[in-house]
C-alpha cells in the first residue's frame, strides 16, 4: 500500500525569503499546515494562505515534521528541542547554501558556493575544449 506523501503535515519554521522557498518547494508533496516564527507581530497573520503561529502554538497542532527554513536554523533547532521539547526526528533543517535531500526530506541547491562552483567548472570545461582545437 502506498501511502500519500501529501498527507503528511508540515509546519514550516521561518516566513522570510527560507520560508518562501520552502512553501514552494513543499507544496507539492506536503499538506502545509502552518508557519511559524519568532516575530510575534506575524501570529494570526496569513503567509500563502496559511496561518502563522508561535513557537508556544506548535504543541497545539497535529503535525509529521517541521522543516526550519530560516537562516536561524541553529537557533531555532536548538529552541525546538531544548526549550520546546520536540523530537530531533520531526525536524528538518533547510540550508541556505544546500538544501540535502534524505528519505522523504526534500534538498534544494541556491546557494552561493554552489554558484561559484558551477562557474568554475564552466571555466575549467572551455579551457579544456579549447586546448583539443
Amino acid at each position: 500500500m502506498k501511502i500519500n506523501s501529501k498527507s503528511k503535515k508540515l509546519i514550516i519554521f521561518g516566513i522570510g525569503k527560507g520560508g518562501q522557498h520552502g512553501f514552494k518547494f513543499f507544496k507539492k508533496n506536503y499538506n502545509i499546515i502552518a508557519f511559524c516564527d519568532n516575530n510575534s507581530k506575524m501570529y494570526g497573520e496569513y503567509f500563502f494562505n496559511i496561518p502563522v503561529i508561535g513557537p508556544y502554538d506548535i504543541e497545539r497542532y497535529d503535525f509529521d515534521e517541521i522543516a526550519i527554513c530560516s537562516s536561524y536554523k541553529n537557533e531555532i533547532y536548538e529552541q525546538l528541542v531544548s526549550e520546546l521539547g520536540f523530537s530531533p526526528n520531526k525536524i528538518n533543517i533547510l540550508d541556505n547554501d544546500i538544501l540535502i535531500f534524505g528519505p522523504g526530506k526534500p534538498f534544494l541547491f541556491y546557494g552561493l558556493s554552489f554558484l561559484i562552483f558551477l562557474g568554475l567548472t564552466s571555466i575549467l570545461a572551455l579551457l579544456i575544449f579549447n586546448l583539443f582545437l
